[in-house]
């Protein structure tokens, strides 16, 4: 099993690898999680391993899998996209991928427990997240936790060119 990079009380997160692949692919072409994205296209092998290879193995981004504590099982994933070292600032993402795993709570453990990581072991000062405006679930999850509200951009244009307003999101150190 991989190291536990951080955890909560039903979850820990552990960095993903390529052994995760299909995982991922399979969870992205869900639409329960492909409409919170905007990125909408089918997602394959091939877009995976080139993030791998250009993100994940150039430190531009660290991302996680996320796993119940009590079975090891993958629900979903956490990242850390566009990491600044030199800003200390990076961008937070999430998707659930197992249906069973959503509105139980499990979102805001799995923000805490990667908001654990991006402060205390990246000792980031600022973390940007964004949503489609529409997801009020994903929105409220951060507002609660320590997130303010930057701004909403309107008519942002999908992959799938269907478009939708983005909230803009922040956390800054104080």
């Amino acid at each position: 099993m991989n190291e536990r990079i951080a955890e909560s009380e039903r979850i820990y997160i552990r960095r993903i690898t390529e052994d995760d692949t299909d995982l991922i692919v399979d969870w992205r072409n869900r639409e329960d999680v492909r409409e919170h994205f905007f990125f909408r296209e089918k997602f394959t092998r091939q877009i995976h391993e080139k993030w791998l290879a250009e993100k994940i193995a150039t430190g531009m981004v660290e991302q996680f899998i996320v796993c119940l504590k009590d079975n090891d099982r993958p629900v979903g994933s956490s990242y850390l996209r566009d990491i600044d070292r030199e800003n200390m600032t990076a961008e937070y993402g999430i998707f659930i991928g197992e249906a069973d795993a959503r509105g139980i709570g499990l979102g805001a453990e799995i923000l805490k427990a990667t908001m654990d990581y991006a402060l205390n072991g990246l000792k980031l000062t600022k973390v940007r997240a964004r949503a489609i405006s529409d997801n009020l679930a994903s929105i409220h999850i951060f507002v609660n936790n320590g997130f303010d509200i930057d701004e909403t951009i309107h008519n942002v244009t999908c992959s799938d060119a269907s478009m939708v307003d983005m909230v803009m999101m922040s956390y800054k150190v104080k």
